[in-house]
């Protein structure tokens, strides 16, 4: 008679045996399976061709989006103006407080201010700032200087750019 260690060792060889077996046998109807839908695939590939030579070539284009256009109302629009205006001048104060005081500067000063884009301000806002450029101007010329229609223009103008400052929160700026 057998004994118990070649009974259990025979148990586990038949049962490798047989596990081994079965992975096998799985592998080989994975690999049939797979076979079955690449000839599948094949074929529908193929037809799949022949239909797509038989429609033309050139498709539409599809149209292009257009990007949507942001429109601003006339207020928001002078706001915004009013910001870049504030902000430019603010740059150009920054820029003079750097300088030495020299009648040079002072020539650059008022070619910077000149510059600052005023387009988009209220008409008010415009006026009094191209006034204000203009008594600046004429400040340098002595007779012109002490002319009082002039200094009470210039005063006006003053007075406007400041309420503009006080309004945007910038009374920080004073002229």
């Amino acid at each position: 008679m057998l004994s118990k260690k070649r009974i259990l060792w025979i148990l586990v060889a038949l049962a490798l045996i047989g596990t081994t077996l079965v992975v096998r046998h799985e592998r080989q109807q994975r690999k049939a399976i797979a076979a079955a839908k690449a000839k599948r695939d094949k074929v529908r590939r193929a037809k799949a061709k022949v239909v797509v030579d038989n429609e033309p070539d050139e498709k539409p284009a599809p149209p292009k989006k257009v990007p949507k256009a942001t429109v601003l109302s006339a207020e928001t629009k002078t706001y915004l103006a009013e910001q870049a205006f504030i902000s430019a001048l603010r740059v150009v104060f920054q820029w003079r407080s750097q300088q030495p005081v020299t009648p040079e500067t002072n020539s650059a000063l008022l070619t910077k201010l000149s510059a600052i884009a005023c387009d988009d301000l209220s008409p008010t806002h415009k006026a009094a700032w191209q006034s204000l450029l203009q008594s600046w101007k004429l400040s340098s010329d002595p007779s012109k200087a002490a002319d009082p229609q002039l200094k009470a223009q210039g005063q006006q103008a003053v007075d406007a750019m400041n309420a503009l400052f006080q309004a945007h929160g910038d009374g920080d700026l004073v002229l």
